[in-house]
């Protein structure tokens, strides 16, 4: 199992330059298994890259979306395989609070929405008088609220949607499942990926339940417990770590880490590899580049030997082996 990150920013994107290194696109990660399927997760603006880049191949895909936040699906109506008739592609969610707000948005009865989107392509919904994810596309291409001037009948592609449910594994050559968080503000499933042995653990979007209620460094609240259990001894975390100390003061309850934080959540999980994502749009590849230095110091005073990394676009990591390679012209 490979992943390549294409969008490793958090709350909106920031292309410049000064934003090089590290990116400046939203959430999007790739995933490609050992026979080459491919995953995703998330549609920030990054997956518009990653559309390019498969524009000219005829695939299936599989897309798990972690919650319904901008930032993570703002890219998904500019994925150019959308359009291509020859693709199939599944979308994958799961319940949260968000999905009733969805549903109440836009009339369903919709004639064009209804003649699309065939009750047999919403998977193990055909009863439902809702499909959580499949409201969440259709908001987005909303073309009677003026949100995109093209609407659903543009999308040529198979595209059939899923609403994963608690404890169910999305069966392939890869194996999904999720847990869900209640402290990211509307929900955040944060997913996990397993094929022959080797796990990986996606958490964007992730604050300490623990922390944020007592004040104290690597106090571990029920969330956090239950995150532990589900995540222990992956070979690769992606974490959430977009705040410094001193911002976190100021954005509790904002539904993300700090990174000394993320450092005591990956102590617990016992981790390989640590890999620092969502990064805060107001900072810099410079201030990154700190933020990564204080990282690495704040893991050795805990006594620990686990690889730190902070994310960057086009970076790839072979979760077997931990090797890592960033994109031509930038060091790791």
């Amino acid at each position: 199992m490979k992943l390549k990150f294409h969008g490793v920013r958090g709350s909106y994107a920031v292309p410049g330059p000064l934003t090089l290194r590290y990116g400046g696109n939203t959430t999007c990660l790739e995933v490609r298994a050992e026979d080459d399927s491919l995953y995703i997760i998330d549609a920030g603006t990054g997956i518009i890259g990653l559309g390019q880049e498969l524009k000219n191949e005829s695939l299936e895909a599989k897309l798990f979306i972690s919650h319904y936040h901008w930032d993570h699906l703002q890219g998904l109506i500019f994925f150019s395989p959308l359009f291509n008739p020859k693709n199939k592609i599944d979308i994958y969610a799961c319940d949260n609070k968000l999905q009733k707000k969805l549903a109440t948005q836009k009339d369903q009865s919709d004639p064009v929405t209804t003649r699309l989107i065939k009750k047999e392509n919403v998977v193990g919904h055909k009863e439902n008088k809702f499909n959580r994810p499949k409201e969440a596309v259709d908001n987005l291409m909303n073309t009677e609220d003026s949100y995109h001037p093209i609407g659903l009948e543009a999308i040529a592609s198979e595209l059939n949607f899923h609403e994963v449910k608690k404890s169910s594994v999305v069966q392939g050559s890869i194996n999904a499942n999720y847990k869900f968080l209640d402290t990211h503000p509307q929900g955040y499933a944060y997913w996990k990926f397993e094929e022959n042995g080797k796990i990986m653990v996606f958490a964007s979007d992730y604050e300490s339940d623990g922390f944020r209620k007592t004040g104290i460094k690597g106090t571990l609240g029920e969330s956090d417990k239950e995150f532990v259990e589900f995540a222990k001894g992956v070979d690769v975390l992606v974490l959430d770590g977009q705040y410094t100390p001193e911002i976190y003061q100021r954005c509790k309850g904002w539904g993300h880490n700090d990174i000394e934080q993320a450092c005591h959540l990956a102590k617990a999980v016992g981790v390989k590899t640590l890999m620092i994502t969502h990064h805060e749009p107001l900072h810099d590849d410079d201030k990154l580049n700190e933020m990564y230095r204080q990282t690495v110091k704040y893991m050795k005073s805990l006594d620990e030997n686990i690889k730190i990394v902070f994310a960057q676009e086009g970076m790839t990591i072979d979760v077997g082996t931990g090797k890592i390679a960033t994109k031509e012209g930038f060091m790791l």
